[in-house]
């Protein structure tokens, strides 16, 4: 809902914050192209348009989803976090950062990954040594994640639709596998009309 608040106060027409997403999206990739610019180039240039035409990248990209904020997210802790690990003056890198990675988590339940994070970067780079912007920004993450903590019963609600008892198994890397390698993308040009694969 916090994502989503500022363009909703804009207007209520759903295209607003569709539009918002892909001004976020587009602001990602370019941060995906300033950090990979730091090293080279060309793989600045690579990482960029594949960022920015992968299918699945894109059909988060375009929509009013949870996860359609996650590339976003990352890229914006990978940003500050970069910046905290460099520069002598990161006490806002560091406080940005430590907001990041409770704050995704709260957007889907994947920015777990940007929550471990932060805890290795919390040991890597010391940042205990900014202890004040690390205890600003997780509380401005806990103040965030306050109205879920006051009604339990809706978190508890959505968990158990999820349904199905937890199992272990490698599917997980098979649909990494399919995601990588664009498996399945024509469904994002011909929508319902895409006919199943074979």
């Amino acid at each position: 809902a916090w994502r989503f608040a500022l363009p909703y106060a804009l207007s209520p027409d759903p295209l607003m914050p569709t539009l918002f997403v892909g001004v976020i999206g587009v602001l990602a990739v370019a941060g995906v192209w300033w950090l990979a610019s730091l090293w080279v180039a060309a793989a600045a240039t690579v990482a960029g348009i594949v960022l920015a035409a992968h299918p699945f990248a894109v059909l988060y990209g375009r929509s009013i989803w949870a996860q359609n904020l996650l590339i976003p997210l990352a890229v914006a802790w990978t940003l500050t976090a970069y910046h905290a690990a460099t520069s002598e003056r990161r006490r806002w890198a560091v406080g940005i950062a430590a907001f990041l990675s409770g704050f995704a988590l709260q957007v889907h339940f994947a920015g777990a990954a940007l929550a471990l994070a932060g805890v290795y970067a919390f040991f890597r780079w010391r940042w205990w040594r900014e202890l004040f912007p690390v205890i600003v920004g997780g509380g401005l993450a806990v103040l965030c994640a306050l109205p879920f903590a006051l009604t339990p019963g809706a978190v508890l609600g959505l968990l158990n639709a999820a349904g199905g008892d937890p199992t272990v198994d490698l599917v997980a890397w098979r649909e990494l596998i399919r995601l990588l390698a664009g498996y399945d993308w024509a469904y994002l040009a011909h929508g319902d009309a895409d006919l199943p694969l074979t």
